[in-house]
């Protein structure tokens, strides 16, 4: 019996990544608006997080995001390295540099879901800053090894759609900073 594409090997990772995440905002921005601790227009995420009960919510869901992201971005490694039969040198150190952000980044998360804005706001911008900054560097570094996947695993489209991810979330990052 074929099954959906999703429900593949480990592709649940990603995709429970992106849902979980976004289940994530929406549940704690419906909570702090309705017991009117933002205002509805457009808050910062952090913001929606900041109060109790939703604090305690926002925290939880955010740490199962990083474990999600971590086990995304191990997976990842192992694709790369599995992809990697030439046993090129500069592509297994992109691979390492990328696990290491990737975990960084991830841990960047668990600071920003228990360490909130207005009780110790050094650490969680702190991890803020890990999360968005290290973020576009991952996408960057994977930006790369896709380029020298190309063409024998992959498109030169991703890399293409890799790259322009890329930049905008590094011009959204740079906009965010001087803003």
């Amino acid at each position: 019996m074929m099954g959906f594409w999703f429900t593949q090997g480990l592709s649940f990772l990603p995709i429970g990544l992106g849902v979980w995440t976004t289940a994530t905002m929406v549940i704690s921005y419906v909570m702090a608006v309705c017991r009117g601790d933002v205002v509805p227009d457009f808050p910062y995420i952090s913001d929606t997080g900041d109060k109790i009960p939703e604090s305690c919510v926002f925290g939880q869901m955010l740490n199962i995001s990083a474990f999600l992201s971590l086990g995304t971005m191990y997976v990842r490694y192992k694709q790369i390295e599995a992809m990697n039969q030439a046993d090129a040198r500069g592509l297994r150190i992109l691979n390492k540099a990328s696990l290491w952000v990737g975990l960084l980044t991830s841990v960047g998360i668990t600071l920003v879901a228990n360490f909130q804005e207005t009780n110790v706001r050094v650490v969680h911008f702190l991890g803020a800053g890990m999360v968005f900054g290290l973020g576009v560097v991952y996408s960057f570094l994977h930006t790369v090894i896709s380029y020298k996947l190309c063409p024998t695993f992959v498109t030169l489209r991703k890399c293409r759609a890799r790259a322009f991810i890329t930049a905008v979330g590094g011009t959204a990052m740079i906009i965010g900073i001087l803003s």
